[in-house]
């Protein structure tokens, strides 16, 4: 593909220098090979050099990339929207216990088809999308949820949030740190921002490598660990109130890395490697994703 490219000259997180870390390939849209750097002050790695934000979209447009259309022909995209129905009440019960409220206002960023905003507008929320694609809007807004694009955040109010969600998400934003002052300026006293992003330091990461789901170059510009997270949230005035698994995640993305390394479906190697994978987290906390719930500093404490 003939993209506009950039080039990060230091860790977005931290401004610390970076060194090579692993080439990958894009397997979903253009088949090309991305370098991702590994930061040597946080230790966040990122994919560098990546599409500019005028042309990241052209990675985007797949059949394959089910989050948005919904449209994924075969075994593994019909087992992810049964784990994706799974995942949904998971993330109310998240929201639920870590709120302790039965209802408030809620922000899904990156809201895709609107599933997650349907289910917690019929628990008893307002709530409210913010979505890059127009087929993936016009989904959520057929159903009368309200959506707007990024361009939208600026004219948000202050404080009028008391969950901001993105479920895998940030790791697709160009523009890091001016999305995490956003958040935290729309965050209500005691509110929170809730966060779910890969994990690299899962078993089934350093299992597959290069073929690991979870890096999905180059639309994932960034990949997380608990450090590089702790510092993003620090530079902003934001505390990790907790740390929780998205267990059902490792089977997924574990098919997915079978499919990228053996031209497979991999359903049953897939299935066994994301079950070792949960197993060892058990006892290293490192599951294949991670759900970050943040908030600022001088809230009071969960």
């Amino acid at each position: 593909m003939e993209q506009g490219i950039e080039q990060l000259t230091a860790c977005p997180v931290c401004k610390s220098l970076s060194a090579a870390f692993l080439k990958v390939k894009d397997f979903t849209v253009s088949h090309e090979t991305f370098s991702i750097a590994a930061c040597m002050g946080c230790g966040l790695k990122f994919t560098n050099p990546r599409p500019d934000l005028d042309s990241i979209g052209s990675y985007y447009k797949s059949e394959e990339y089910i989050s948005h259309s919904g449209s994924g022909k075969g075994l593994i995209p019909r087992i992810y929207r049964l784990v994706q129905g799974y995942n949904l009440n998971l993330k109310y019960q998240h929201v639920k216990k870590m709120t302790r409220l039965n209802k408030g206002r809620l922000l899904d960023y990156g809201c895709g088809r609107g599933d997650f905003l349907k289910l917690m507008q019929k628990k008893g929320w307002q709530v409210q999308g913010i979505e890059p694609s127009a087929d993936a809007v016009s989904i959520a807004s057929s159903t009368g949820i309200e959506v707007g694009n990024p361009s939208s955040v600026s004219l948000l109010s202050d404080h009028c949030f008391d969950v901001i969600s993105l479920w895998h998400v940030l790791e697709h934003i160009h523009e890091l740190n001016q999305a995490i002052s956003q958040f935290k300026r729309m965050l209500k006293p005691g509110g929170l921002l809730v966060i779910a992003v890969p994990n690299y330091k899962s078993s089934d990461a350093s299992y597959y490598r290069e073929y690991w789901a979870g890096y999905d170059v180059p639309r994932h510009l960034y990949h997380f660990d608990r450090n590089s997270m702790k510092t993003l949230a620090g530079n902003h005035g934001l505390k990790i109130a907790g740390i929780h698994p998205l267990w059902m995640d490792a089977f997924y993305v574990s098919m997915l890395s079978e499919k990228y390394r053996n031209n497979n479906t991999g359903i049953i190697s897939g299935s066994w490697r994301g079950l070792i994978s949960d197993l060892k987290a058990l006892k290293s906390n490192e599951w294949s994703s991670l759900i970050y719930t943040l908030q600022p500093v001088n809230s009071p404490g969960i």
